[in-house]
């Protein structure tokens, strides 16, 4: 009995892994940021502040 409801519920871990996995697969839409900050001067200094904060330098 224990194994029929482990099988079951195994069963629905694997049904929700592959549905998630096509919701992902999906999504993957490749967005161009080309044009969208255009005009923009970033300085070394931002750079490096960036960097900073990213990497806790």
């Amino acid at each position: 009995m224990k194994s029929k409801l482990a099988y079951i519920k195994i069963t629905r871990i694997e049904q929700e892994l592959r549905s998630l996995k096509k919701n992902l697969a999906a999504r993957k839409k490749v967005v161009a940021l080309r044009g969208m900050l255009k005009g923009l001067k970033i300085t070394e200094d931002e750079i490096d502040e960036a960097k900073k904060s990213l990497f806790h330098v």
